[in-house]
């Protein structure tokens, strides 16, 4: 089985990261495992644009973005994303690199991602977008 340096290299015609593309995450498969959940990939997307939010911000679009798809968000509900957010999501972003979490001050900031990293955000994130109205 090829390690992981044989994984990134890529050979001829594939195409390849810059050499320090995955500096940013632990690991290759904590960048994988971020992306792997429709949430995260949504406060991914979200950070990517904005580079920062509160807690609370971060819940609200979460909500807004779920009841844009005609899920009902309760109080009951939006209490099950916060939980599940601070308790898990968040955690997780963090572990992985990609994020920086303050849980005394309730504020999330995206660190520095080489642009291979931000690109597959975008892409992971581009079948995420509400749907249009109108």
């Amino acid at each position: 089985m090829p390690d992981e340096t044989e994984l990134t290299e890529g050979g001829a015609g594939e195409p390849r990261w810059d050499e320090g593309a995955l500096d940013a995450v632990s690991s290759p498969d904590a960048l994988f495992r971020a992306l792997a959940n429709r949430t995260r990939r949504r406060v991914l997307g979200y950070l990517l644009e904005r580079k920062d939010a509160t807690f609370e911000e971060l819940v609200d679009i979460l909500t807004g973005w779920v009841a844009s798809e005609g899920v009902v968000v309760g109080p009951d509900e939006r209490r099950q994303l916060k939980i599940r957010l601070y308790h898990h999501h968040l955690p997780l972003l963090a572990d992985s690199g990609l994020v920086a979490y303050d849980r005394e001050e309730m504020e999330i900031r995206l660190e520095t991602v080489p642009e291979d990293v931000a690109e597959l955000i975008r892409f992971s994130t581009r079948f995420e977008r509400p749907p249009a109205s109108g």
